[in-house]
């Protein structure tokens, strides 16, 4: 769909760059979330190569758990990592503990320090739509001592571009849309 091709073009435009400086994991989310690798793994020519084919295999889902995505991703942020690259929402707790790791152990020595949301709809949790200022409110505060800066970026017109834009403001990254 449109938001793979982005992310493609995105891996590709670091081709030939940061080789070795940078590490890097993708995410897929529908109604739970899908690890493309169990850590951060270097921005190898290799990797961008597969992380590539990782998500042009995808398929698209009506569902966008954004809540499980951000809580993951938050958590391999910090190092944790998955107790399996398959995450089910029923694994993923509703409310953010602070001082809590969701995730089994600590697989990396670094987490990241940026990460980057891209969705084309709504947040939705178990079937439905999400409030999107609480899931706003409990990344801010479960974000207020780990830091990591958040980019997000909006592909179509579902999106709800409030909740984006204050995602990335709060954390000190930027909002984009993409019609």
């Amino acid at each position: 769909g449109k938001e793979s091709r982005h992310v493609v073009e995105a891996i590709r435009t670091l081709e030939g760059k940061g080789e070795g400086k940078f590490h890097f994991n993708i995410l897929t989310f529908s109604d739970g979330v899908d690890c493309w690798k169990e850590t951060l793994v270097p921005a190898s020519e290799k990797n961008k190569k597969e992380a590539i084919a990782f998500i042009e295999a995808q398929k698209l889902s009506k569902q966008t758990n954004t809540w499980a995505a951000l809580k993951v991703a938050l958590d391999m942020a910090q190092g944790a990592k998955p107790r399996s690259k398959s995450i089910a929402p029923a694994d993923i707790p509703q409310v953010l503990d602070p001082n809590e790791l969701h995730l089994a152990s600590y697989g990396a020595k670094e987490g990241a320090d940026t990460l980057f949301l891209m969705t084309d709809g709504r947040p939705w949790v178990d079937g439905g739509p999400a409030d999107w200022e609480k899931i706003a409110d409990q990344v801010r505060d479960y974000n207020r001592t780990k830091r990591v800066v958040i980019h997000t970026i909006g592909v179509g017109s579902q999106v709800i571009e409030p909740f984006l834009r204050r995602l990335a403001e709060e954390s000190g990254g930027t909002y984009v849309h993409v019609p």
